[in-house]
């Protein structure tokens, strides 16, 4: 009787790990990051503080990096939103504008870091 007992417990663990394991591989979404060169390297920013903009900021800048967001499904605007400001603030930015489509929230995300210049 232990030894079923000792079966079916180690049965359990390993389906309760592979739960564990799957569900946290399916909640990673990519995001990519491609600083542009020659650009300044400058001390990450908080993420709270890089504003999300849907155009082209009208105050100067200077274009620190592209950041590609794949989540591969539909995500929640804000979701997406918080994954760029992360990205952006690990370059120093204090915007990110995003130049693809948000209006299908489908397919990749792709923004721009900036830095304002005044």
């Amino acid at each position: 009787m232990k030894r079923k007992s000792d079966t079916l417990f180690i049965l359990l663990v390993a389906i309760f790990g592979s739960v564990i394991i799957l569900t946290g591989c399916a909640a990673v979404v990519p995001v990519r990051i491609v600083p542009t060169e020659g650009t300044p390297h400058y001390p990450p920013t908080d993420p709270a503080s890089v504003m999300v903009l849907r155009s082209e900021p009208l105050r100067p800048f200077e274009t620190l990096g592209q950041v590609v967001l794949d989540p591969g499904h539909t995500l929640p605007v804000q979701e997406m939103e918080q994954k760029l400001r992360k990205a952006a603030a690990s370059l120093g930015a204090n915007a990110v504008f995003i130049i693809s489509d948000m209006t299908t929230l489908k397919g990749p995300v792709l923004a721009y870091a900036v830095r304002y210049k005044d």
